[in-house]
């Protein structure tokens, strides 16, 4: 979905998720301003990142799952493990090195934010879901600030970097 048809999803008053929370609650909440309230638009934002980067991420566990070996779950129930130890003691060692990377992509993905901010909500309301991305572009092509902006753009690199070698080096520890 794009970030304008996520929009009416948070849309005030009449947008589906206040229609939602207003027939849950009987009518006893009153609708949300999602993404016009400085308390409310970046939960919004991190819930519609989220839902946007779900896809992904299953794909990325599904492939973890199926690297890990049959035989270490057969010799876990040969060994008596129930079903909870063969996931505590089987399923998540092996998931390890997948949790690192989705963990570090995830960081990264939000460090480089910027549609769903620009499309929503422009930073705004009183700069509540400001990203480094978004003011990076803002001073940039609005204030004109070029050199500026290439200053935050090298420190979004450097930073980008850091957690790039940490996952590197959190991967090699386990091998892959």
């Amino acid at each position: 979905m794009s970030a304008s048809s996520d929009g009416t999803l948070f849309q005030y008053p009449t947008g589906p998720f206040n229609q939602i929370l207003g027939f849950v609650s009987g009518g006893a909440i009153q609708p949300i301003d999602w993404l016009g309230d400085p308390e409310w638009a970046m939960f919004s934002l991190v819930l519609l990142s989220a839902w946007q980067a779900y896809g992904f991420q299953m794909i990325v566990y599904l492939a973890g799952l199926q690297g890990i070996p049959d035989e270490l779950y057969d010799a876990a129930k040969i060994d008596g493990a129930n079903a909870f130890r063969r996931f505590w003691h089987v399923t998540m060692p092996g998931l390890r090195p997948t949790h690192v990377f989705v963990l570090v992509i995830t960081t990264i993905q939000a460090f480089k934010l910027y549609t769903q901010v620009a499309i929503l909500t422009q930073g705004g309301p009183k700069s509540s879901t400001e990203t480094v991305v978004h003011y990076m572009v803002r001073a940039g092509f609005e204030e004109q600030k070029m050199g500026y902006a290439s200053a935050v753009s090298v420190i979004l690199f450097v930073i980008v970097l850091i957690i790039a070698l940490i996952q590197r080096q959190l991967l090699r520890r386990f091998d892959v």
